[in-house]
């Protein structure tokens, strides 16, 4: 066995010249394996496949969004032959026919919701209009090439007798569930011209000032500062509303390190 370290660019045109050779034209009713991966460029998608048991199986899908990704691994793909599968998206009510195939691919990823590690086969659809959206990409962390022929027998999807998205079957896979479709943003709606605010007080109201000044009389107040009782010949208020004596709080506002804050409440008071 024979194992390479190769690009992603590689890996990709590896699997397509070699899905492209080997074109059947026999098709089989299949259902999808439990998880499947799709590729889309350089990203990839991870999907939970559950089957609703009917007349026919239908393939009912689910993308997975909270993952994280290992390595991918590239073998050589023997199975020529192209699957069909009845699909329906997890919340939709149409159903689709798709063609899919193995490409040989496989990727190694951690469920974070299930707490469990899966191996997912990378897969040809022939129409991913019939899978449900999905936001989360991801791009494998490395690829390696194996030398053989792959034969992985990869996870069968759990048959439902009832609709798998009822909500009697939905416990296992609704952590799985996200935003069935991206939600259409509201018009931007331009923000009104931001309105200037006030200056602030240089000082109260005259009237205000006798009423806070006889109410600090009244009660026998002191200055915060010098610890001198309050009188009306002596007193000022300041205009977060706090009094103190003239001299004692003009000599403070006028250092530096009072920055024009009240001693009391911090506020700017000048």
């Amino acid at each position: 066995m024979n194992r390479h370290l190769l690009t992603l660019p590689e890996k990709i045109e590896f699997n397509v010249l070699l899905f492209l050779s080997n074109q059947p034209e026999k098709k089989r009713m299949s259902d999808l394996p439990k998880y499947f991966v799709t590729e889309s460029g350089s990203t990839y998608k991870l999907y939970l496949n559950t089957v609703y048991q009917t007349r026919s199986n239908i393939n009912v899908l689910w993308p997975i969004v909270n993952l994280r990704v290992n390595n991918l691994t590239a073998k050589l793909c023997d199975r020529s032959e192209i699957f069909r599968s009845s699909t329906r998206t997890w919340n939709g009510t149409e159903y689709i026919s798709c063609d899919w195939s193995y490409t040989g691919s496989s990727v190694e990823l951690y469920l974070i919701d299930s707490a469990i590690y899966v191996t997912a086969p990378v897969i040809h659809m022939s129409n991913m209009d019939c899978l449900p959206y999905n936001p989360s990409k991801f791009s494998p962390r490395d690829a390696m090439f194996i030398d053989e022929v792959d034969m992985t027998a990869y996870m069968a999807a759990k048959i439902y007798r009832t609709d798998p998205a009822l909500s009697e079957n939905t416990t296992p896979v609704r952590s799985y569930v996200p935003v069935a479709s991206p939600v259409p943003m509201a018009p931007r709606v331009p923000m009104a011209p931001r309105v200037p605010m006030a200056s602030p007080m240089k000082s109260l109201p005259p009237h205000i000032t006798k009423i806070v000044l006889a109410d600090a009389i009244s009660k026998n107040e002191i200055c915060p500062i010098t610890s001198d009782t309050i009188t009306a010949s002596n007193a000022t208020v300041t205009v977060c509303g706090h009094v103190f004596c003239s001299s004692a709080i003009d000599k403070w506002l006028a250092t530096p390190s009072s920055k024009g804050l009240c001693p009391t409440c911090r506020s700017l008071c000048v």
